[in-house]
């Protein structure tokens, strides 16, 4: 049982690591090439990883900003691991000690 769930918590969370991606990467390129006549769908077949020509297209300072929009995103979904972490410190605190030391812990007095 422990083990299904916490294989359920990792597909959570790369689910929810991955629409954070998605949303903020498209967000970003869609502003960095504001008045170029990129598509929806270019951007997003960019951000999705598909052999886009999008990016073959673009050159210099826009490729850079581009690039740089696509691992802001990236960068957003490491915001979850310390997170987690201290989801899981706080549960941690919570938790019954007596099945860590074997004997009750006296509260109160």
């Amino acid at each position: 049982m422990q083990n299904v769930a916490q294989i359920g918590g990792q597909v959570i969370a790369l689910a929810v690591a991955g629409q954070i991606y998605r949303s903020r990467a498209i967000e970003n390129l869609r502003s960095t090439l504001a008045g170029h006549g990129y598509s929806y769908s270019e951007i997003w077949s960019a951000v999705a990883g598909a052999q886009s020509t999008l990016f073959e297209e673009l050159e210099g300072t826009l490729w850079d900003r581009a690039i740089d929009a696509i691992s802001q995103a990236m960068r957003m979904t490491f915001v979850l691991v310390p997170v987690a972490g201290a989801v899981m410190f706080v549960a941690a605190m919570f938790m019954k000690w007596e099945k860590l030391f074997g004997h009750g812990v006296a509260v109160g007095g």
